[in-house]
């Protein structure tokens, strides 16, 4: 018997077995979309990484307060600060893209038009980008 399998956009292989084939000629369950626990799963791992980016930024402000008190040299400080904003751009940068995905592209979402979407996302950049 052969398996079957589907190679995802990830590059992860998923057999039949995998997906819930019943017998020999089963039901295979709905390939490519993904249910509530696997959506709720996603936006769950997004959120720890945007936390454990938070705290990565977290210490570095308090590297710069450290350098500041110890009186360290102005060029170190001026190399932390711009760590920190390289940092707090990155982040700007991820949040905004989850927002573009989850709200301004998301399916109950209905834009009638390219020039809509892209009125709303100019808006979100100039908002959050000054």
């Amino acid at each position: 018997m052969e398996k079957a399998s589907i190679t995802a956009p990830t590059g992860k292989v998923a057999t039949a077995a995998k997906m819930g084939k019943v017998g020999k000629m089963g039901k295979m369950g709905k390939v490519g979309k993904m249910d509530e626990a696997d959506k709720m799963g996603k936006l769950d791992k997004e959120k720890q990484k945007l936390i454990a980016r938070i705290r990565r930024i977290r210490g570095q402000v308090e590297s710069i307060e450290r350098s500041l008190t110890g009186g360290d040299d102005c060029a170190e400080i001026l190399m932390l600060l711009a760590t920190v904003r390289g940092g707090i751009n990155s982040l700007m940068a991820e949040v905004m893209e989850d927002h573009i995905r989850l709200h301004l592209l998301a399916p109950e979402k209905s834009v009638s038009n390219a020039q809509e979407l892209a009125e709303d996302m100019i808006e979100l950049v100039r908002a959050y980008l000054k």
